[in-house]
């Protein structure tokens, strides 16, 4: 009797271990955003669904860079809007991003400023941003 307890109870165990196991779903490698593109993500550090925003990539031949001044229709690859939810963003332009709080960049607001090529966890504004714009560097009076 005893020893078909101590059955019962190791393949329960067996069992409830098993079910653990189907159900944790595999890690998702995140996207890796290439040249040219601004990427924002749900997660921190660039990780979790991405939103690869087309209209910011600078105009090919040149010309002025690009706005997205509201995120409210705009969606991430799984799906989920990307209005006031993202968690990190990289900038793999030449260009500046200004990332801001409010549609439409409106004042009064919080706002992230970028270096080309680089990207960052937002701490500030996490699961604030509704805004985005290139510029050119704020030394230079044109975009070259």
């Amino acid at each position: 009797m005893k020893r078909n307890r101590v059955l019962g109870s190791l393949v329960a165990a067996v069992v409830a271990t098993a079910g653990t196991l189907v159900a944790a779903a595999p890690a998702q490698a995140a996207y890796q955003c290439q040249r040219g593109e601004v990427c924002f993500y749900e997660h921190n550090g660039g990780t979790g669904s991405v939103a690869v925003l087309a209209t910011l990539s600078p105009r090919r031949g040149g010309g002025y860079p690009n706005a997205v001044l509201d995120f409210r229709k705009l969606l991430y690859t799984n799906g989920k809007n990307l209005n006031d939810s993202a968690s990190s963003v990289v900038n793999d332009t030449d260009f500046y991003l200004s990332v801001y709080e409010n549609v439409g960049g409106a004042s009064p607001g919080k706002y992230v400023y970028l270096r080309p090529h680089s990207g960052g966890t937002f701490v500030d504004m996490n699961d604030m941003a509704s805004a985005a714009a290139l510029s050119c560097d704020p030394k230079q009076s044109t975009c070259e």
